[in-house]
């Protein structure tokens, strides 16, 4: 058999191979993919392709006609034969990790990835061994370069002519769960591998292996991991920032990472001239990179974007995002129309740990900076930092409580607050106020409930605040006199059709008279989802169960809701008692509406009453019942028996 070697026509697919894949591998190492977790075999694959490609031109090089070297040089191209069946194995098993990271969701494909490479691994290496082992023992009777190189080559491309069709039949089996964009790719360069295996197995006189691997791994590169800079603005893609803020966040690197939106592009009719504002917004990215040298710009979408860099310290980090901000304030007013921004700058501290806290921290911030007809440039502070993690750890544990469902959850706290009768001059109610313990750390309702329903988990804790009203209910049993203890009903469960039903069922299960319990509804739950919560507060009326309107005087409080539906007890709110005792108008309103509730035959309650002077003006007022700290404070739900009177007391 001949083998014809020489450099420029028999290795040229070779040589192109290694070096469109060391090209490849520069930018996957230069640039910021985007890394998936098959991101690591496609990595290790192209490295492995370059290395083979390379060891492949240099086999193909005639050293048996250089008079120069000894009678070993053939043990040393048999080790490297060998040495490119290894390369060429593990590079067909990155190929099958790679699949086996697309087919990750087929269960069917578990077996195959389990068994697979190992029977695969099983029948390539055996037979290169002893093919090894044949050449070590025949010594100095294998004196033919060719043959050993084709040889070596014709065993690759069997092999991967086999493997290739396995990666068919397995890309059929998963061809439902597979995208269609993956299933594309591989229809556009699987023919033309299986056509180039073929004709390498039965040509000996041109190499062009390692067309068959560079070539898949480059098309999966191009298309799913590459960073497509942006050429004009020189930005890459929020794929590309991800990666960067993982690697930094893993390596504890310090950093700043400031945020530039442009609100006014979410709303385009605010603005005469989108197109002069995305100039200007160009001409401010590229003025951005001559910050520093350390300076990576991205763009998020249409609106923000982020520039973040490696600092040594916070100082550095400050310097930067005082030069974003005085650069993007100096465009400006350059052209004719004049846009708002928003830069919001931050930096590494241990409350972020992760990807998806740092996006957390970020919407944090935002919460204040919403306005679209103003400029604000905010750098987090320390007490941002510290407010941000409370808030992180209270959405982690309200986050564990409601998937729990555990009705006597110990970090749920069940605390009561009894309200003064006027007319009895005693405590017949007490409404139940929900606490957080979290290692110790009492979070109060006002921390809790606003990020309870943004996390939907309300409910959840409405059925364990009522598991353990009724429970203390149960336990004082007839001994006490008192009429009822009231909960709080958050506006979202008032649109959940289940909301009446989970109740009733907590009620039964503690044997609770449903007049035990009475439910403060908030002004702003009643018209959120009408048909429902119409139905809901009807559903709670007809089952005897007694409402109150809370906040009254606040939010969107108005007549029409009173003549809607019949609440047992107005309760209004205590900024309407504060205003009405400073204002002579405000005081001839309030004295008006709590007289005319009195005659609708409605009970009138008034919260915050904390000194001697408001609780004297909420009895002239006419109000039934007061609530604050001037009578009683919030204490454990267990404690209500030391207000509420014994029956055995008042008989004797």
């Amino acid at each position: 058999m001949e083998f014809s070697l020489y450099l420029t026509e028999s290795v040229f697919g070779e040589i192109a191979s290694f070096m469109l894949g060391a090209l490849i591998l520069f930018f996957m190492i230069y640039t910021t993919p985007r890394k998936s977790r098959g991101y690591q075999h496609l990595l290790w694959g192209m490295i492995l392709s370059v290395m083979g490609s390379l060891l492949l031109t240099l086999l193909a090089i005639p050293w048996s006609e250089m008079p120069t070297l000894g009678s070993s040089w053939f043990q040393a191209i048999s080790m490297c034969c060998f040495l490119y069946l290894l390369i060429y194995h593990q590079i067909l098993i990155c190929i099958f990790s790679y699949m086996n990271f697309v087919l990750s969701r087929d269960r069917l494909w578990s077996p195959v990835k389990k068994w697979g490479s190992v029977i695969f691994s099983l029948l390539y290496l055996l037979p290169a061994g002893g093919m090894l082992l044949r050449t070590v023992v025949r010594g100095s009777e294998v004196t033919n370069q060719a043959a050993l190189v084709v040889g070596t080559v014709h065993y690759c491309a069997f092999f991967g002519f086999l493997f290739s069709i396995g990666c068919i039949v397995v890309a059929v089996h998963g061809w439902k769960i597979i995208p269609r964009v993956v299933r594309v790719s591989f229809l556009a360069f699987m023919p033309i591998v299986l056509v180039l295996l073929l004709f390498q197995y039965f040509v000996d006189t041109d190499l062009f292996l390692s067309v068959t691997y560079v070539l898949p791994f480059t098309i999966f590169y191009m298309m799913f991991h590459s960073n497509p800079y942006d050429e004009v603005m020189g930005t890459m893609n929020y794929d590309s920032m991800q990666t960067v803020l993982r690697e930094m966040l893993e390596n504890n690197d310090r950093y700043v990472a400031v945020e530039v939106r442009f609100p006014q592009l979410q709303k385009p009719a605010m603005v005469n001239d989108t197109m002069e504002i995305a100039s200007l917004m160009t001409s401010g990215c590229q003025a951005a990179e001559r910050l520093g040298r350390k300076v990576r710009l991205f763009r998020e979408d249409r609106t923000t974007f982020m520039l973040i860099s490696k600092v040594e310290s916070r100082k550095e980090g400050k310097e930067i995002a005082k030069g974003v901000f005085e650069l993007v304030d100096s465009f400006r007013f350059s052209g004719n129309t004049l846009f708002y921004y928003k830069i919001l700058a931050l930096y590494n501290d241990p409350v972020i740990k992760d990807f998806l806290s740092f996006q957390m921290f970020r919407q944090f911030l935002r919460s204040n900076m919403n306005d679209y007809t103003t400029s604000q440039f905010r750098v987090a502070s320390q007490k941002d930092y510290d407010d941000f993690a409370l808030n992180y750890k209270v959405r982690q544990a309200l986050t564990d409580i409601r998937d729990r469902a555990d009705a006597e959850d110990p970090r749920v706290l069940c605390y009561a607050q009894p309200i003064y009768n006027v007319e009895r001059q005693g405590f017949f109610t007490a409404e139940s106020l929900m606490r957080l313990n979290l290692d110790g750390e009492i979070i109060p309702p006002n921390v809790v409930i606003p990020l309870a329903e943004e996390i939907h988990c309300v409910h959840a804790l409405s059925c364990i605040m009522l598991n353990k009203v009724c429970r203390e209910i149960e336990r004082m049993g007839d001994d006490y006199e008192y009429e009822a203890i009231t909960m709080n009903i958050s506006a979202t469960e008032l649109s959940a059709p289940s909301v009446c039903s989970d109740f009733y069922e907590i009620l039964a299960q503690h044997h609770v008279p449903v007049g035990k319990v009475r439910m403060e509804i908030t002004e702003s739950a009643v018209f959120e989802d009408y048909d429902t919560v119409n139905d809901n507060i009807r559903q709670l009326i007809r089952s005897g169960i007694n409402l109150y309107l809370d906040d009254f005087g606040t939010g969107y409080s108005n007549i029409e809701r009173l003549a809607t539906y019949r609440f047992h007890t107005i309760k209004f709110d205590k900024s309407l008692l504060y205003k009405a005792m400073e204002s002579e108008k405000l005081d001839e309103m309030l004295s008006a509406m709590a007289s005319m509730l009195k005659n609708d035959d409605h009970e009138i309650l008034v919260e915050g009453v904390e000194t001697e002077e408001q609780s004297r003006y909420s009895i002239e007022r006419g109000f039934n019942e007061i609530q604050g700290f001037k009578y009683a404070k919030p204490a454990p739900i267990e404690e209500l028996v030391n207000y509420f009177g014994r029956k055995d007391a008042k008989s004797v």
